[in-house]
């Protein structure tokens, strides 16, 4: 049987077609129930591990993409990325004990953050970036090889 995602980035075209990440979080979840979980946790890690390579926390935070944070630990687990989840985590910790998956909650957080929470936030994206490079071979063959294992979640 062929590999129905030969490319992680076709396992994200499925999610793009069916998760509304750009939407509020009861619309967000709603869609994410849509597709097998493997999608929707590989869809958050892609998000993440891009917004936070070009630009960093602040601006996944900031953003409509820090909205998938919860699902994006899980699929960093998943592609065998446990340290950047766990930095992913430690992240969104600084946001309280409950994640705030409304973008003007995380604002008003972000905004209200002393200088020494945004030194330390500045340090978990560091650490963050150099393992979505390099652990399991870095994040775009971890994917790949997790995108290959989904086909038979999604026949």
């Amino acid at each position: 049987m062929p590999n129905k995602f030969p490319h992680y980035t076709e396992a994200i075209a499925l999610g793009e077609e069916r998760i509304f990440a750009d939407r509020d979080a009861e619309e967000y979840l709603a869609s994410l129930a849509g597709v097998p979980p493997g999608i929707g946790w590989l869809f958050g890690a892609d998000i993440c591990q891009d917004e936070v390579v070009n630009g960093g926390f602040e601006q996944y935070f900031f953003g409509h993409g820090g909205l998938v944070a919860p699902e994006a630990v899980l699929g960093f687990e998943a592609i065998g990325q446990p340290s950047a989840a766990l930095l992913l985590s430690k992240a969104m910790e600084k946001f309280g004990p409950e994640y705030p998956r409304d973008r003007l909650d995380r604002v008003s957080v972000l905004d209200d953050m002393d200088e020494e929470a945004a030194i330390a936030l500045e340090e978990l994206e560091t650490l963050f970036i150099k393992q979505v490079k390099k652990e399991n071979g870095g994040y775009k063959k971890a994917a790949d090889r997790y995108a290959a294992s989904l086909a038979a979640q999604t026949q």
